[in-house]
């Protein structure tokens, strides 16, 4: 008998960002770096023989993770990658649903028979995994071995293994960095842990104000259709900030977000919450001042959608536009007395820049590395 310890990645970023991920290759979160020594905890007392995980990045990292007790190399295998979801990769949740209104439904009610745009289905993602974990198993018949991977791909072959295809009806769901532990003879598999976290429970959720069920769609705003919106956003920014408008000009402002636009339509983003506007995301990219560097002007939501985590989002809008366009880094200004907008970077992976000279100024910048690194080692 072959025992087979599923490990789920640690947290990424299309989990924090609410983007479909499939075999787009994004980092992993702050948080997600923090579960990684849980995880070694986690394998300290097993043997294992063999360690094997997906070559995207967030799986290949906990892996390592997974290893470092043992100091087993980690073996890539891109058979175990997540399900390919094609044209939704690299795409926020909210612009799918909204693009397309079965698709909740159908992965959440018949997942089995789910195929995204140009991708694979999920039929054809559990028989490759199948195919691999069973040559995985047969080279350690009676030891132990890891696999590291992703949640559709586990949520589509734990069901498939223990009961067969046809009772693949919604995804088994897995936590990021939990581990599920199965027992094969190479035909049939004996379920022994499912979804274990209890190596993450000491572990504080740096997220809980999280409202999954609220996942922004995005528009392009009209900068003379939307002037009055563009003015409201960053006058209630301002005011949220400074608690007065005494030195906010709005035409000032107005007229600098009109540059962002007419420089790039891509550079503001409504973020819509039931097709209703809840805030305004500004990119300028007419800062060039730093190669690969690309300056997040205003990450703004409306009062309403304060206060439920839901700013990642916005964040997530600003990593995957920017990564799209080549920049490496994205940097920020923020109000130095604004401490509440300094933790929530913080939490994301922004750090702030210690200055060449001592300015005295009413912001700080804070920047976030966001290229993805090409090697799995």
């Amino acid at each position: 008998m072959t025992r087979i310890y599923f490990v789920r990645h640690a947290e990424a970023e299309g989990n924090l960002y609410r983007i479909c991920e499939g075999q787009y290759n994004g980092l992993l979160t702050v948080h997600g770096k923090a579960q990684l020594p849980c995880v070694s905890s986690y394998f300290e007392s097993i043997h294992l023989d063999a360690i094997y995980a997906s070559d995207l990045y967030r799986a290949f990292q906990t892996a390592k993770a997974v290893a470092a007790p043992s100091g087993l190399p980690v073996l890539p295998r891109p058979a175990l990658r997540e399900i390919h979801f094609g044209q939704f990769e690299g795409v926020p949740w909210g612009d799918i649903y909204a693009a397309h209104p079965g698709v909740r439904r159908q992965i959440a009610e018949e997942f089995g028979a789910f195929a995204a745009p140009g991708g694979e289905s999920v039929r054809e993602a559990v028989d490759r995994l199948e195919q691999e974990v069973l040559q995985l198993a047969a080279r350690h018949p009676g030891g132990s071995i890891a696999i590291v991977g992703h949640s559709g791909a586990f949520g589509a072959l734990l069901p498939t293994l223990l009961q067969g295809f046809e009772s693949l009806h919604a995804p088994q769901y897995i936590k990021n960095a939990a581990v599920t532990v199965v027992d094969t003879d190479g035909q049939n598999f004996t379920l022994v842990r499912h979804n274990d976290c209890t190596h993450l429970q000491g572990l504080t959720d740096p997220h809980p104000d999280t409202h999954p069920k609220i996942q922004f769609s995005y528009r392009c705003p009209d900068a003379r259709a939307d002037e009055a919106f563009l003015r409201a956003c960053g006058e209630d920014a301002w005011r949220a900030v400074y608690g007065n408008l005494q030195l906010f000009s709005g035409d000032r402002f107005y007229a600098n977000a009109r540059g962002m636009m007419e420089a790039d339509r891509r550079n503001a983003f409504v973020p819509l919450a039931d097709g209703k506007p809840a805030g305004l995301l500004l990119l300028d990219s007419r800062q060039d001042d730093e190669p690969d560097t690309g300056h997040i002007a205003l990450v703004y939501l409306l009062p309403a959608y304060r206060g439920m985590g839901l700013g990642a989002q916005l964040i997530g809008r600003a990593v995957i536009e920017y990564r799209a366009r080549g920049m490496k880094t994205l940097r920020l200004n923020v109000a130095s007395v604004n401490k509440t907008a300094q933790r929530f970077y913080e939490r994301m992976g922004f750090r702030r820049e210690t200055p060449l000279h001592k300015i005295i100024s009413r912001q700080y910048v804070m920047k976030l590395p966001i290229a993805i690194p090409q090697e799995t080692d």
